[in-house]
């Protein structure tokens, strides 16, 4: 995997994940999905166990799981996201920031869906639901797995933006009421416990494989170009703004000019271009003719670095060519 980027890397997640929900699985289909004993107990107790105000209740958190309030979180967490880009971004990629967890659940929403009707498991009992009116089959939940998603995206998106107690509050919230959505269609009657282990375990793995997609690593952000100052040199390449024609020299904040040699002229290369002598050469004793010292390069300064050249003596700004 050396070739493959990190982030796209399966992680421990992706591993533990998957394989405890292939686990639970092949087990349901082995047992011919017909409800575990345990599974079987756990339900024959709660259907015994529901008064009123407790189905009310029931019956009010478990509309969390379906409906708006799932693609609410999830644009909730689109717009948290979109809202702390880099102030550099494009308008498509804010929009992108914005859909991309509203994308993510609809996908989920549609694998989750082929799976339960590749799966098949029989519901319990109908004469067990109340407060409820479900469609399609039990495995993996609908409910559990939907509101798994919508909160992890809205947790995901809290701890990337936000810091400190609220938002650990918040992120605890709504990860409190992903659970309780699970547990309520225990509760109703309308899922037997493996259906809702299985939504959670799928809405794991689905988190885990594409969250990677949408983090710092993935080309979300543009990078902010860095405050350029007098004298400061950049990462320059071939394709650069001087044109790749070689180094070119920072030139200081007071009186800017190319660097001189003694003697006040230009310097010029001789024809074997071996050395630079200028053109201004002073006379010395006798007439000798006293070469002067050769151009010396600016410290730093490579064969790709671009020129930083401060116009404010022309313009009255300052400006990067």
């Amino acid at each position: 995997m050396s070739g493959i980027p990190r982030r796209l890397r399966p992680s421990a997640a992706v591993l533990v994940a998957s394989t405890l929900f292939a686990a639970l699985t092949v087990l349901l289909a082995v047992h011919g999905f017909a409800p575990f004993a345990g599974e079987a107990r756990i339900h024959h107790w709660v259907t015994g166990h529901r008064p009123a105000w407790a189905v009310h209740a029931a019956a009010a958190v478990t509309f969390l799981g379906t409906g708006a309030p799932p693609y609410l979180a999830a644009l909730t967490a689109g717009l948290l996201l979109a809202r702390h880009r880099p102030t550099t971004a494009g308008r498509r990629d804010v929009l992108a920031t914005a859909l991309a967890p509203l994308v993510v659940l609809a996908l989920g929403q549609a694998v989750r869906h082929g799976l339960m009707l590749l799966f098949a498991r029989p519901r319990p009992p109908v004469a067990d639901w109340i407060a409820a009116s479900p469609s399609g089959h039990a495995y993996p939940s609908g409910h559990a797995f939907t509101s798994a998603v919508a909160a992890g995206l809205l947790m995901w998106a809290l701890r990337r933006t936000g810091r400190g107690l609220p938002t650990a509050a918040a992120v605890a919230a709504v990860g409190t009421s992903a659970v309780a959505v699970g547990l309520t269609r225990i509760y109703l009657g309308v899922h037997w416990p493996a259906d809702v282990l299985g939504g959670w375990l799928l809405a794991a793995l689905w988190l885990a494989l594409l969250l990677p997609l949408l983090t710092p690593g993935a080309p979300l952000s543009r990078a902010t170009p860095p405050e350029v100052g007098p004298g400061d040199r950049l990462p320059g390449a071939a394709g650069s703004a001087n044109g790749g024609a070689g180094p070119l020299l920072p030139v200081g904040g007071q009186g800017a000019h190319a660097p001189r040699h003694r003697g006040g002229g230009t310097s010029q290369p001789e024809a074997g271009g071996e050395s630079t002598r200028s053109t201004g050469d002073r006379r010395g004793v006798g007439g000798a003719r006293t070469p002067t010292t050769p151009a010396r390069p600016c410290p730093g300064a490579g064969p790709w670095t671009p020129i930083v050249v401060h116009t404010e003596a022309v313009t009255g700004r300052r400006g990067v060519r």
